[in-house]
């Protein structure tokens, strides 16, 4: 009898705990279920001393890189837009999303190469944007 009792009691307070569990759970849980219609933000800006910065990264001639005008207020707040949007695209799937678009417009030239890597490869572009617009190669490097 005692034992069957304890039981009923346990059961009835694991109840009554997850009935409130989730009555709370759903209240601070927004769930955003289905296809939303623009997915992707507007394109960050750039920073010019991040510009810069690659510029002299790729070009032959440069002794000293600018790291210096990488702390700068500009670049703080570019840093925290990139790690806010992070949250929300991972796979950065939205950098190269109006690009692809552009890409699918004029079927004539499709591709040959797509070129995928980090910020090595990201570079490449600011290094010889000639080579990926004269020729039918797409860079698609993500750096960080």
């Amino acid at each position: 009898m005692k034992r069957s009792v304890a039981t009923a009691l346990f059961l009835l307070i694991s109840a009554v705990g997850l009935y409130f569990f989730f009555r709370t759970a759903e209240k601070s849980v927004a769930l955003n279920l289905g296809v939303t219609t623009a997915p992707c933000p507007a394109p960050l800006q750039i920073p010019a001393e991040l510009v810069a910065y690659r510029k002299a990264l790729v070009s032959p001639d440069t002794s000293d890189l600018p790291s210096k005008a990488l702390g700068s207020k500009a670049m703080m707040a570019y840093r925290a837009l990139v790690a806010q949007r992070a949250q929300h695209d991972w796979a950065n799937l939205c950098q190269y999303r109006d690009d692809n678009a552009k890409l699918t417009e004029r079927a004539s030239a499709q591709p040959i190469v797509v070129f995928m890597g980090d910020s090595i490869t990201e570079n490449w572009l600011t290094a010889n944007p000639a080579f990926f617009s004269e020729k039918r190669f797409i860079n698609r490097g993500i750096g960080g």
